[in-house]
Formats: structure tokens, sequence, C-alpha cells
């Protein structure tokens, strides 16, 4: 039985990160199995937030009064309405979460950027959190931990792409080979498997564009978090990284990367925020 799923109002003083997630997975990273208990304090721990951007209970006037003046002027600069409001309301789910960890008001998070511009927090702040932002259609997911560089990723598989194109332009050697092998009824969830696990490590890597996309391999077939295959601009990274898969709403594919050492163990927290 699927165990009720809590939802957590902007507008409750309660702690986003203490509530009951809706589902937690535990993974011994060193082995092929993942088991569901709960542990006191997990090796390396990931909360996942997960939010509707369509949800009219969540108030517009008060997401876009959480922005800075920098992401009010990057709001503006959309053309259509709903990107605009997408924008402006995952960014301020962001600040919700992060302030709740750091006990301060939305308006008082400082970001900066990283040697390749990935957003994190000011120095200022004084704090290990890594945090990482995505969204597509109308789902927004964040990932947060304090234990090491992070990368999510969330797709609407209704997307309208050239999945052919794509495979051929970015995916790996191997991975056009073990897509091309597929069924044409398998192919479309497992671009979608392949593109967001992908897009969630080198958001981990935090240097976005700078990484050609066919020199690193990511396992789409697995189930259970696997190490980065290779990556031919870093070696190491097949040690260094994991790529998790996540179970996502209805009509998305979801992934989050991690930079860890393979004998840790994985607990990801689900939560719905609203």
């Amino acid at each position: 039985i699927a165990p009720a799923i809590p939802t957590i109002h902007l507008g409750v003083q309660r702690r986003l990160h203490q509530p009951t997630p809706m589902r937690r997975l535990i993974w011994n990273a060193n082995s092929a199995s993942s088991v569901f208990e709960i542990m006191t304090k997990p090796p390396f721990q990931i909360d996942l937030w997960f939010a509707s951007l369509a949800d009219g209970r969540i108030d517009r006037e008060w997401a876009a009064a959480q922005l800075s003046t920098a992401e009010s002027s990057r709001a503006n600069q959309f053309r259509f309405d709903r990107d605009r409001d997408h924008y402006i309301v995952s960014h301020a789910l962001l600040r919700r979460v992060l302030a709740d960890q750091l006990n301060l008001s939305p308006t008082a998070i400082l970001f900066e950027k990283g040697p390749a511009g990935k957003p994190r927090l000011a120095a200022d702040h004084g704090s290990p959190i890594e945090f990482n932002l995505s969204h597509s259609g109308d789902q927004a997911m964040i990932g947060v931990t304090t234990d090491g560089p992070i990368g999510v990723d969330i797709e609407s598989v209704s997307r309208s792409v050239d999945q052919a194109e794509i495979v051929n332009r970015f995916f790996s050697p191997r991975e056009k080979s073990e897509w091309n092998q597929l069924s044409l009824a398998d192919r479309s969830d497992a671009f979608f498997r392949t593109w967001t696990r992908k897009e969630a490590y080198v958001k981990a890597r935090g240097n976005g564009l700078g990484h050609d996309s066919e020199r690193y391999t990511v396992d789409f077939q697995s189930k259970f978090p696997t190490p980065l295959i290779s990556d031919d601009l870093d070696p190491d990274a097949a040690q260094n990284y994991w790529i998790i898969p996540v179970a996502a709403p209805n009509g998305y594919r979801a992934a989050c990367a991690a930079k860890m050492d393979l004998d840790h163990q994985i607990t990801c927290d689900l939560h719905e925020l609203v």
C-alpha cells in the first residue's frame, strides 16, 4: 500500500526538511539492491522536492515578492506568460526551501555563481548546503543536500523533440548503440531516462555546456543508482559520481546525480511541495 503523500503548505510555520517524506529510498551504493527502511544518520542524504507549477494554491504575488532584483529582471525577459510564471514560482519555491534550511526569510537568501556559472549559496551564508533546480512542463524539482555536489533534472515526456536527432548529436557512442538496439516502442522512455541522467550529471559537475555530452556515458537501463560509466574528459569521474534514477510524477522522468565515494550509502527522501 502506497503511503499517503504529505503536502507542505507555504504559509504553515513548519520546517520543510523535517516532515515524513512521501517515499524514502535507501541504497547501498556498492550493491545492486534497494531497501526501504528508516536510518538515523545515512552517510549521503538527498532531499528531493517536487512541485506543480500550475498549482493555484501557490500565491503568485507572494512568489514574485520573494525574488531578487536580478531574478525579477530575468523573469521579465520571458516572452510568454507561462514561461515567466514558471520561472517566478520555481525560483520562489527554491528560496523557500533554502530559507527553511538556513532559518532565514526567502528574500534573505543570497546566491553567487561558481567558476562555470552554476548557482550556489553565497559564501556569506557559511553553509555546506548544495542545491539544484530543474523544471519542465508544469513540474519543478529541487534537490538539497549538505553532503556534496548534486544535480537534478526533470523532463516532461510529452515534450515534442526530435529524439533521433538529439541521440545522434548528443549521446555517447555506447548510448547511441544501446538506444538504436531498442524496439521503437521502448525508445521514447529510454530517451528521457538517458537525457535526464546525462543532464543531472553535468549539472552536478557545474560546468554545463562546457562538458561535451558525447564524451560521457550513463547507464539508462538500471532502476538503481549506478556509477557514471565513463567520462573521456575526466577519467576519475566514474569513481566519483553516482547517477540516481528518481520516481517522478506521472508524465515525467527525473534523475539526480551526486559526487560521492563509491562505498557510500545513498538515501533520497522525496517530498511534495505545494
